[in-house]
């Protein structure tokens, strides 16, 4: 075989030096690319990094706003209630500010009273749930204070619940009950009972005790104090028939039921009560339709949204006569 000549040698190593060398420049470039490649990787990497670290610090930024808002409204409220103290005047004032309400469901325990057309409804638990309900919305109001003369199925005699009035302050008596027929069930609607107070036999006027107790007192002092009772009398009778009438004239405005009006009547706990008093009869149970209305729930609660609007409409009407009236029987 014959060997290569020294330039065909020369000639070969040269051809393999080009092949190298491109080889080599191939893998460069290729090198050079992946730089190129990795470099914008990078960059890309950073970019998220930074916007991250932004978001995270704004973050932070608005948790430490809201909570240094909360902390320093939180201190303002604790420092103004430090610093506003009351002095006992004005506590006492803000107390005597408060009307005391006595809602008073009529019947209970064995004294169940008739009972609803259709569902069979006692009388004594009608009058109850509708306490109730005039009681929860009278509550929400810091303004009055409300106490019911019973809470459970239980009686409690006439001349107790009007003891229970005065024992707790009450200011107004708002007697809940319902209306019947004797002989038929065509009478319907609802009416408000009110009592002049010159027919109590608990309000036994100054004049007639002094006749009794001290024979040698003047005509002139006698004449004076009879008309100061009178005016007594004259104003606590303007005050129940005010109540009434207001309670009157907004229940007729929550339910259809007929307006029988307001009544003068010394009947059942306005005998006893020595504060304005008043007893709504809120509709014959007697009646069918009236009966409808009181055993549907929705329909109750009007009612009694009716009842509790006529007691606070004349709550901030009269409040300071109220105040005033406290005279005749605290």
């Amino acid at each position: 075989m014959a060997k290569d000549t020294y330039n065909e040698r020369n000639t070969k190593r040269g051809g393999k030096k080009r092949a190298n060398s491109v080889r080599n420049g191939r893998r460069n470039s290729n090198r050079n690319q992946l730089k190129r490649k990795s470099k914008p990787s990078r960059r890309l990497n950073i970019k998220k990094l930074f916007f991250l670290v932004l978001v995270l610090f704004i973050l932070i930024f608005c948790i430490y706003k809201v909570t240094s808002s909360f902390i320093s409204k939180f201190r303002s409220d604790s420092s103004t209630k430090t610093v506003k103290t009351l002095s006992a005047e004005e506590i006492q004032k803000q107390k005597d500010n408060v009307i005391n309400i006595m809602i008073d469901p009529a019947k209970g325990g064995n004294n169940e009273g008739l009972s609803t057309k259709n569902l069979k409804i006692p009388e004594k638990d009608i009058n109850l749930n509708i306490a109730k309900l005039v009681s929860t919305n009278l509550s929400k109001y810091k303004d009055v204070n409300v106490i019911l003369s019973r809470e459970y199925d239980e009686d409690m005699p006439v001349k107790e619940r009007a003891k229970l009035a005065k024992d707790n302050k009450v200011d107004i008596i708002v007697s809940i009950r319902l209306n019947a027929q004797a002989n038929g069930d065509d009478a319907n609607g609802i009416d408000t009972y009110y009592t002049d107070p010159k027919e109590k036999p608990s309000i036994v006027s100054d004049a007639n005790e002094e006749k009794k107790d001290d024979n040698s007192s003047s005509d002139t002092t006698k004449k004076a104090t009879a008309t100061v009772d009178e005016s007594k009398e004259e104003k606590r009778e303007e005050l129940s028939k005010k109540l009434a009438i207001k309670i009157q004239e907004t229940t007729i405005s929550f339910v259809k039921l007929r307006d029988r009006g307001v009544i003068n009547q010394n009947y059942d706990i306005l005998k006893y009560a020595e504060m304005p008093s008043v007893i709504i009869h809120a509709g014959f149970i007697t009646n069918k339709s009236d009966s409808a209305i009181l055993e549907d729930k929705e329909k109750l609660g009007y009612l009694a949204d009716g009842i509790s609007s006529g007691i606070l409409d004349f709550v901030d009407t009269n409040r300071s006569d109220i105040k005033a009236d406290r005279i005749n029987y605290r």
